[in-house]
């Protein structure tokens, strides 16, 4: 599967510029030249926080695992891709929450760099003042 995150490792093959040992995603030129090679990818994950709302999960091809966390209070979604395309129910596995909760937390102890919060410092505000991007 593809996701955004593979986006950075693939421009810079493209450019034909290393890519970082340690930077997340993969390339997909050799997709791109060999159209039946596609990465391996099986599982892609999401963290945002909007509003102070934070959403982490993981998608397979089948199966979808959303969770939520907001002001402490917590709840988690599964939802079977396969069975129901539309989203419009959540699947009653839990041996297959509890699966898919482990591999969302690992997955975020890996990757402390994208769900802990950080503070934004006077430079980064000065730099998005003069780029536009904060009116403030």
């Amino acid at each position: 599967m593809l996701s955004t995150i593979d986006l950075v490792p693939t421009l810079l093959e493209l450019l034909a510029l290393q890519i970082p040992a340690d930077l997340p995603g993969e390339s997909w030129v050799p997709a791109m030249r060999h159209p039946g090679s596609i990465p391996g990818t099986e599982k892609i994950f999401f963290h945002e926080k909007p509003c102070g709302v934070e959403y982490a999960g993981i998608r397979t091809e089948q199966w979808k695992f959303v969770h939520k966390n907001e002001k402490g209070s917590e709840s988690s979604l599964l939802i079977d891709l396969v069975n129901d395309p539309e989203e419009n129910h959540s699947a009653d596995s839990l041996s297959k929450a509890k699966e898919m909760g482990a591999f969302l937390e690992e997955w975020k102890k890996e990757n402390l760099f994208i769900t802990q919060t950080r503070e934004m410092t006077e430079a980064m505000r000065q730099a998005l003042k003069e780029g536009g991007y904060l009116r403030k």
